[in-house]
C-alpha cells in the first residue's frame, strides 16, 4: 500500500483514521477486560489459600 492512497493526505502522515481508532479501543477494552479478571482470580485464589490455613 502506498502512503497516502487510503484515507487520503492525513493518513499518508500517520494520522489514525477512525478503524484505527476503533481497533485501539477494543483492544485497551480487552486489556482492561483480561486486568480485571486476573485481578478477581488473586483474590479468589489468595481467599481460598487463607482458609486453607
Amino acid at each position: 500500500e502506498v502512503a497516502g492512497e487510503r484515507g487520503g493526505y492525513l493518513h499518508g502522515r500517520g494520522a489514525l483514521d477512525s478503524d484505527d481508532l476503533l481497533y485501539l479501543k477494543e483492544q485497551m477494552e480487552a486489556e482492561e477486560d483480561a486486568e480485571r479478571l486476573r485481578q478477581r482470580t488473586e483474590k479468589r485464589a489468595f481467599a481460598a489459600f487463607k482458609i486453607s490455613f
